[in-house]
């Protein structure tokens, strides 16, 4: 489809098996984030556009707090460190996630992998310096020490059923569930490996709602906060971006977020992503 601007970075989609779309940017402007996150995952990244999101919002905040200076003076190494890795299970996906995150001025910051969920998975479980074949090169897994659990799982995963095959079986891959990746196998992913106090945030289906609460709760995952987006303010809301994490929550904040108004886009969705849309 070609190259999207934003107002910090560029994408190109002209290889991704999943295309630019309006759930990415949802999830990467709405999900919960703090100065404190250092180790992030991206599961089934795409183009890389909510990791783009999520390393611009991320530096926004240190900066804001006075923990980094983001003058081009400074170099790299004087920034704190904090890691954005990315995995996608489709090769020329997870090689242009690498390219746009190359092209971004947070590139040190973040890492695509080529990998399925189950072989990141065992990468991560296992004590062996495992390396993975991409491109034609050997890239390294990173391994997961006590000390290094992540404190953000992000996925905007597949959920389209069966009779909305695409016949396109990359395009398939990533837009089916029942064919590859589903939010089942990402909560099962962070009960593992998300730190004590981590989160987990995904963008679904609102169909989706109840039985994604019910599988997680029964693993140990519980929701503290739900927003629920509509596209006008009469209409359902039609899909939600669920938060979870450890910790038992009775009351979890739950909002609404309206995307579309009479003049346009509403005062809500535009103070979500003005920071990304070149011409909000």
């Amino acid at each position: 489809m070609g190259i999207f601007r934003f107002k910090q970075f560029s994408v190109r989609d002209d290889v991704s098996a999943m295309k630019v779309n309006t759930d990415a940017v949802l999830l990467g402007a709405v999900m919960t984030l703090s100065e404190n996150d250092n180790n992030l995952l991206d599961i089934g990244t795409g183009t890389g556009i909510i990791a783009l999101m999520v390393a611009q919002r991320i530096s926004s905040l240190l900066h804001s707090s006075g923990r980094i200076d983001t003058s081009e003076y400074v170099k790299s190494y004087d920034r704190p460190s904090y890691s954005i890795d990315a995995i996608d299970i489709d090769s020329g996906t997870a090689l242009e996630a690498s390219e746009n995150f190359s092209a971004s001025i947070w590139k040190e910051h973040l890492n695509s992998i080529h990998s399925s969920l189950e072989d990141y998975s065992k990468s991560l479980e296992s004590d062996s310096s495992k390396r993975i074949a991409f491109q034609g090169q050997t890239q390294p897994l990173p391994r997961l020490n006590s000390d290094r659990f992540y404190d953000v799982i992000f996925s905007n995963p597949p959920y389209f059923d069966l009779s909305l095959h695409s016949p396109d079986s990359r395009r398939a891959t990533a837009r089916n569930s029942d064919m590859g990746l589903s939010y089942r196998e990402i909560v099962d992913f962070s009960s593992k490996f998300l730190s004590p106090g981590g989160r987990l945030s995904l963008i679904l289906p609102s169909s989706e709602e109840k039985e994604l609460l019910r599988y997680a709760n029964a693993i140990g995952l519980h929701l503290f906060r739900i927003v629920r987006i509509r596209s006008v303010a009469h209409k359902t809301p039609f899909r939600i971006i669920a938060e979870l994490s450890f910790s038992q929550n009775d009351s979890p904040e739950e909002t609404y977020l309206t995307i579309n108004c009479d003049n346009g886009y509403t005062p809500q969705y535009t103070e979500f992503v003005k920071d990304f849309y070149l011409y909000m």
